[in-house]
């Protein structure tokens, strides 16, 4: 009974009797303005792949980023008016420290029958031959490159209206807003695994660079939330859904050869947020803490626009190799994304 007593007293003294009387208003604690630095590691994949504007060859090109991880800084501020009105705003940049490339294409073969469907009767044989000649894919070259350049950066802002539960120690808020997404991937020192055709051997492709840049830009909504679980310790989160318009802009160039192409991709896309992270405030306007973000995007089927600029040297085939194919679509493109930083925040 005596060590309870001691312990009771022990709490008491760590943490204000405010925080622990539940009739005390959290809305005032933290204050109405909070600023937000944080900084940490990244980790990104992005996928691209590009196929015929018919049913097959449903990819020409598979364009791979693989674990790029990423140093980035953040920063992001939340207001409170008196009539619950809530606003939040965030930015961050990364810059990427390391990563792997890899280039898929495929070519489309036709479908041979075999020798028991040309036993049967010309009847039967002309009416499936539809079905019988599609084609199916083959993957003729594949390279593997660092991915080791590049920068990332994402703004997102947004205004709602905030509901605080009745014993005051956490309160949820309702937001929409507009989101601004952007990627410089990059590729070099490519390594040819794989190569069927004549054009090109296995082994490094010296002096080869490819580019891509992609905006993702629109819509959004969510729900904020944040509770006090400990004297001092607020656990806070938020969730989002988003409906992005995506631009893509790649650029291949082989300078020996005088190879150059360019192509452009446009899309709907949409995506989901999540952050979660937690801070201990150990006086009146400072605290520290951790924060995790976790980022799903996708496109559906969009543009594929390309153009090719190839030197008059009939051999010259390099281009063969490459993710640009002058009559075809965008399938589809995927990004996921998880970061993980520390945080210090000011509050008044």
């Amino acid at each position: 009974m005596r060590f309870v007593c001691l312990a009771k007293c022990f709490l008491l003294s760590l943490c204000p009797l405010s925080l622990l009387t539940a009739s005390y208003s959290y809305y005032d604690e933290p204050q109405a303005f909070n600023v937000h630095l944080a900084s940490g590691y990244r980790l990104d994949n992005f996928r691209l792949r590009i196929g015929a504007p018919e049913k097959y060859p449903r990819t020409f090109s598979e364009v791979n980023w693989r674990e790029l991880k990423i140093a980035v800084i953040s920063a992001s501020f939340n207001y409170s008016t008196l009539h619950d009105y809530y606003c939040r705003f965030s930015a961050d940049y990364g810059k990427i420290v390391k990563g792997r490339g890899r280039v898929s294409n495929y070519r489309a073969v036709p479908h041979i029958s075999s020798s028991s469907d040309s036993s049967s009767s010309s009847s039967t044989t002309t009416s499936s031959s539809s079905s019988d000649s599609e084609p199916s894919s083959m993957q003729y070259s594949r390279q593997r490159a660092e991915a080791d350049r590049g920068n990332v950066a994402d703004f997102s802002g947004g205004i709602g209206w905030k509901v605080i539960s009745s014993g005051g120690r956490a309160w949820l808020a309702a937001v929409g807003g507009y989101g601004y997404n952007m990627q410089s991937l990059h590729m070099s020192h490519f390594d040819q695994k794989i190569a069927l055709g004549n054009f090109v051997s296995t082994g490094s492709i010296f002096d080869l660079r490819g580019d891509y840049t992609t905006k993702w830009q629109g819509p959004w909504l969510g729900v904020d939330f944040s509770t006090i679980v400990e004297c001092n310790v607020v656990l806070y989160g938020s969730a989002e859904w988003h409906w992005a318009n995506f631009h893509g802009s790649g650029h291949w160039k082989y300078a020996d050869t005088g190879y150059k192409a360019h192509f452009r991709n446009k899309a709907v896309g949409y995506g989901a947020v999540g952050v979660l992270g937690f801070d201990w405030n150990p006086c009146d306007c400072w605290a520290f803490g951790l924060t995790g973000n976790y980022q799903q995007w996708s496109t559906r089927k969009g543009s594929n626009r390309a153009a090719v600029v190839q030197d008059a040297n009939p051999a010259t085939l390099i281009a063969d190799t490459f993710p640009v194919v002058e009559r075809s679509h965008m399938r589809r493109v995927k990004w996921t994304s998880y970061s993980i930083q520390a945080l210090i925040s000011y509050r008044y």
